[in-house]
Formats: C-alpha cells, structure tokens, sequence
C-alpha cells in the first residue's frame, strides 16, 4: 500500500502515513485499517489521476505549476507532534506530494505551519532546478499556497515575526522571509477549500473526502 500511496493514489496517503508509524509495533487494530484500505483500493481501483492541460488553465483558476503546504498542529497524542504535507501540481495534476509526522514538537499552529511551509518551500525550489535543467518556464512566478493568515502574514511581513523559544521555528522562519524577498517563490493565503494539501493532513468524512478527490482532479476510468 505504500507504493500507490507515493506513486499513483494520493487520496490515500494520509491514511497510510497514519498505518507507516505502526509498521513495526502493529496490532490487530492496525490491520484492520490495512484490511479496511485495501477494500478502499479494490472497490476504486480504476480512480485514477488525470493529465488534462486544459483543465482551469485556460480560465485561470489554476497556474501551470503550483504547490500547497499544511499543518495538522498537535494531532498525535501519544507524541503531540504535527503532522504536515504538500503537494504541488503540473497543469492540474498531482505530480509531488508527501505527508510524514513533524520531527519535534511546536507549541501553535502558526509554528507547525511554518515548518510544514518550509519543507514545501525546499522541494518547490527542487523543482525549479529541475524546470530550468530542461528548459522548461510555467511562464508565472512559483507560488506556495497556505490557508493560515498568520502564517502567510510572517512570511510577507504583514504580520510581526513570531516570539519563540523553539531555535528552529525561528530559523525556518527567517528562511522563508528571505526567500520570499529574493523572490525565489511567494506565499500566498488560500482558504481551506482551496487548499489540496490541507486532505493530506487530517481525517475527512465520505463527504469531505469525496470532494477531495474532486478537487485532485482524480476520475473513475474503467479499462474494457
């Protein structure tokens, strides 16, 4: 389940972050979720990703390139670490995207966002290397999108920097400030509908979860 969970399916990667942390202290709680993921998986095998360069370019809602970051602050409770994820899409579609569990604990929400941020604004940066290796330009300026205000505030100086003890909160923060003025990539707020990364991050209803798929752009495609 790990592998389509990295390479093809997505919509099941927060689940399967959640079983990768029981991998090797598993219980018969654990493998029922596995058994209950694995039906998931046979009962939508042909829900697939979708390549559709014309899908929200032409109108605008959505840029060539893009990518998204969030924080579910405090979520483990054994551990009271964050989980966080991103993703980043290619006209449209899913092409990079990763949820783990925070290495260390943050005391707000606005200091697991920018960690989750940070990791994101590393791999957005990886992909700007790999675009001008092959000479390819989205033709726009890289965006990150986050749906904390107070976070986005810190970043583009809208908002005082953050008072905290946590050394590398801090650091990151900065980090982020500086790459923004060098105008390596911008910060921008999305509300929380608009997010992709925010289904990465924490559990949804069916409701919840078949609108994510929607927004992932994901569709049934029986093969005959």
């Amino acid at each position: 389940m790990i592998y389509p969970a990295n390479a093809l399916r997505i919509n099941i990667a927060h689940l399967m972050s959640l079983l990768a942390r029981f991998i090797y202290n598993s219980s018969p709680i654990y493998a029922h979720e596995a058994d209950h993921l694995i039906i998931y998986l046979r009962d939508r095998k042909w829900l697939s990703l979708v390549v559709d360069g014309n899908t929200g370019i032409s109108d605008g809602s959505i840029k060539v390139f893009e990518g998204s970051s969030d924080a579910f602050y405090g979520d483990d409770c054994a551990t009271r670490r964050s989980s966080k994820g991103y993703v980043f899409r290619l006209f449209g579609c899913p092409v990079d995207w990763r949820v783990i569990r925070q290495n260390t604990v943050t005391t707000s929400t606005t200091e697991a966002e920018l960690l989750a941020l940070t990791h994101a604004g590393k791999q957005i940066m990886w992909w700007q290397r790999f675009y001008k290796q092959l000479g390819f330009d989205p033709g726009h300026e890289y965006a990150l999108y986050c749906d904390n205000a107070q976070t986005v505030g810190l970043i583009n100086k809208t908002a005082p920097l953050i008072n905290t003890k946590l050394r590398h909160v801090d650091i990151h923060q900065h980090w982020l400030r500086e790459r923004v003025q060098d105008k390596a990539f911008n910060v921008e707020k999305r509300s929380t509908n608009e997010i992709i990364a925010d289904g990465l991050t924490k559990p949804l209803s069916r409701q919840k979860h078949e609108q994510f798929v929607r927004l992932l752009g994901m569709t049934d495609l029986p093969f005959h």
